[in-house]
Parts: structure tokens; sequence; C-alpha cells
């Protein structure tokens, strides 16, 4: 029994970790104190009046955290009540039901336990609440038997596969009974806790004939595949390109080899990394076919025979679609049209020319059909036949006709609309008979200026009949 100086002690602890805040651990010093006062059959009156102070403390320390408990307990009837009317998935709602439940114990612990009142509260709202999960967990118990009973159907299947079929199959269909067989586990699931590990065992000791016998299979392929890489590694053709085609014959070949398990991607880098020299070669090949081209580039100027650089091209198709061929190639087009237009514009001048030189053809350097109209020509001065043909050609290629001849626009198209349905002839034919037409009704060798503005007039549409 402790002597009445320890329990004075004890009281001043008590006292002490009143005055410092430590309110809880003066609380349990107190409980402490007040059992073994209890087993005094004489208090000293120094004693009870000193025990009787820290009890004082003790009860106002009491009455300020319940005033500062009791609403926090409230709150989390509020909140319980409020759960118990809501439609949250029941698991969800059970796991917050844990929470507030875990909340006031914190509380029962920190301060003076609830009232009965309270307590009563907070019970009657957390049983409301627990009814649907209730419900929810009795549901999932049941899940969870017939999932355990799926599951030993299963190994059924497995324990029959093995003993009557496994020997005759090829590693495809293994592997796709075995594929089937982890998603059907998978898919009944959960089961049981006490369940669970008895089934996994189960399970993976009725698939281990099937595992065995896939890790041959893959041995087997992982050796073939092996080859292959090897075959990969020997090839040295000249011809770069014959290395490539023979490297993608083999890659199809490795394709179709089933999988070598977990050596395949493995493999796989090792099969490409010995061809990737291949495509090394193929690649500094094209940069240095783009050096080429942007010296080529470089070296352009209104002198460059861009037609010989147009045939050139065709060396350059594998890098095609870079921007350096790209580019040049389009220089060497646009270049190219203007050449072109040039000489259009050249020709077409010359047989403009030829009206106004009529009486110098034979010194004429251009087309001797043409010429040869005006050799022909037997100048029948009409210049109406001259204006009707002028028009119809027009007429014929789409272009507008000057609002002068708009009467003979509308006879010529009428006529033309009867030589298309007739189909008398090409448009290259219809121009050229309709060039004679004109030129034979020109007034002589020294044709007027109306003469001269229709000859032009159908020399525009050279191109759209000729070409």
């Amino acid at each position: 029994m402790e002597t009445h100086k320890e329990l004075f002690d004890k009281i001043e602890e008590v006292e002490k970790y009143f005055s410092t805040g430590s309110i809880k651990y003066g609380q349990k010093a107190l409980k402490v104190l007040n059992n073994e006062i209890k087993l005094l059959k004489k208090i000293p009156n120094k004693l009870k009046h000193k025990h009787n102070f820290v009890l004082a403390q003790s009860r106002y320390f009491n009455d300020i955290s319940s005033f500062a408990v009791e609403p926090k307990r409230d709150k989390l009837i509020k909140e319980i009540k409020e759960l118990a009317n809501s439609e949250i998935d029941p698991k969800k709602k059970s796991q917050i039901i844990h929470a507030i439940q875990t909340q006031w114990q914190k509380l029962d612990h920190s301060s003076r336990p609830a009232t009965k009142k309270q307590w009563n509260a907070f019970k009657e709202e957390i049983d409301k609440a627990w009814e649907p999960c209730a419900e929810f967990f009795n549901e999932l118990d049941r899940i969870k038997e017939k999932n355990a009973l799926q599951r030993k159907e299963l190994i059924k299947k497995i324990n029959i596969y093995v003993n009557s079929e496994l020997i005759n199959k090829s590693s495809g269909d293994i592997y796709k009974f075995s594929k089937f067989i982890f998603t059907e586990w998978q898919k009944y699931s959960p089961v049981r806790d006490e369940d669970f590990h008895d089934l996994k065992k189960e399970f993976n000791e009725a698939r281990s004939p099937i595992i065995k016998a896939l890790s041959k299979y893959e041995e087997k392929h992982a050796s073939t595949k092996k080859d292959l890489i090897q075959k990969v590694t020997e090839l040295d053709s000249d011809d770069n390109k014959v290395n490539l085609e023979n490297f993608m014959m083999l890659k199809q070949s490795f394709i179709k080899i089933p999988s070598a398990g977990k050596n395949e991607k493995k493999l796989w880098n090792q099969f490409n990394k010995a061809g990737d020299k291949f495509f090394e070669i193929e690649k500094n090949k094209k940069i240095e076919k783009i050096a080429v081209i942007n010296k080529m580039i470089d070296e352009l100027d209104k002198n460059s025979d861009f037609k010989k650089l147009s045939l050139e091209l065709a060396n350059f198709q594998d890098i095609s679609q870079t921007k350096e061929f790209i580019k040049l190639s389009k220089i060497i087009k646009t270049e190219l049209n203007k050449i072109n237009e040039s000489k259009r514009n050249k020709k077409i001048q010359e047989l403009k020319n030829i009206i106004t030189n009529i009486d110098k053809l034979n010194s004429l350097e251009t087309d001797k059909k043409i010429t040869n109209l005006f050799i022909d020509s037997t100048y029948e001065n009409n210049l109406n036949i001259c204006r009707q043909v002028t028009v119809e050609l027009e007429v014929f290629a789409g272009v507008q006709v000057p609002k002068v001849d708009e009467k003979l626009r509308e006879v010529a198209s009428v006529k033309l609309l009867q030589e298309k349905f007739n189909a008398k002839s090409s448009p290259k034919e219809f121009y050229l008979n309709n060039l004679k037409v004109f030129i034979s009704n020109l007034s002589g060798k020294k044709p007027t200026t109306k003469e001269i503005k229709m000859w032009n007039r159908i020399i525009d549409l050279h191109d759209y009949f000729l070409t």
C-alpha cells in the first residue's frame, strides 16, 4: 500500500500535468490515484483536501472537453442520418459508416464518453444506414459461393483436357485453351477468403501440365527463331537490296512462328538488330543521294539543261518523298513550264506572222501544213465567210465572241450542234478544214486589217484544237 507521502507526490504529479496542459495524462494519473485512495481505511484531512482539489480540476476539464466535443458528436449523428437516407452504393456506404464510427470512438477516447441519449441516437442511425449494406454483403457472399463452384468446374475441365486431349494438341491450340481457361477463371471473382487459397492451389496444380507443354513448345519455337537470326547475320550479298529482300522474307518466316514465351521480345529485338545494318546502308545511300540533290540545286542557273535534269530524277525515286527531291522537282517543273510556254508563244507568234508574210512563205520556219494552205489558196475575197469561220471556231472552243459578231454566234451555235450530232470530224480536222476555208476566202496576199485581226483570233485557238 502506498504511504501518505507517496500519495501526496502523485497528487502533485496530477497537478503538474493539469498546469502544463497535459490533461489526458493528468486524467489517467488521477484515475490510478483514485483507485489507491479507495483502499485507505482512513484518509487524513490534508490528503482529502488535496485530493478533492484535483478532483474538482478534473471535473472542470471534463466539462470543458464535453462542451467542445458535444457539437462534434451531434454533427456525426447528423452525417450518419443523412447517409442512411442516401442512395449511395452499398460498398461505398459501408466504408463511410466505418469512417464515422472511427471518428466517434476517437471522441470517446479523447473526452468524456457520450451520454446514453447521444449513443442511442447514434446507434439507431448506424443500424438504419447499415441495412442496405447488410443486404449487399449477404448477396456478395452468395455470389462468392457461386463463383467458387464455377471455379471448381473449371478445374475439372482442365483435368479432363490434360488427361485426354493435351498430348494431341498443337502449341496454338494449347495456348488458346490456356487463355480461355484463365479468362474464365478471372470472370468468376471474387470468392470467399477461406476458399481463395485452396482454389488457387488446385488451379495451379491442374494447369501445371499445360504450362509445361507450352514451355516445351516455346523452347522449340525459340530455337527456330534463333536459327533465323543466325541466317540474318550470314546475309552478305554485294547488292544490299538483295540482302534487304532476303531479310524481309526471313522476317515473315519469323512472324509466322508461334510465340517463344518470355523470350519472345528478346528474340524479336535480336532479329531486328541483326537486320539494322542493311537499313543503315540504305539510309546512308539516301543521305548521299540527298547530298547530290542539294548539289544539283546549288548549281542550277538559267543555262541548266532542265529536260536532262528531269530525266535524271528517275535515279532518285527512292528518295522521292524527301523535301530535297520535292524542291528540285518543283524547280525543274517550273522551268520546263517556262520553256514550253516560251516555245508555245514563239510558235503562236510565228503562225500569226504568216498572214503578213504570205509573199515570203518559203523562207518561214513554221507549220508546213498551214503554209501550204496559203500557197494553195484561191483568195476568193469573201470577208463574211472569214468572219463566219472565225466565230464558229470560237464557239466550238467555248471562247467569248466579240459583241459585233453576236448574231453570227447564234447561227454558229446551231450549225455546230448539228455538226457534233453528226460527228463528221474530230476537233483537229474541224480546225484545219476551217483554216482552209478561211485562207481560201482572204482578199489576197496582202490581207486587210480586219482579216489580220480575225486570223490572230483563230491562231489563239491553236492549242485548244491541236494539243
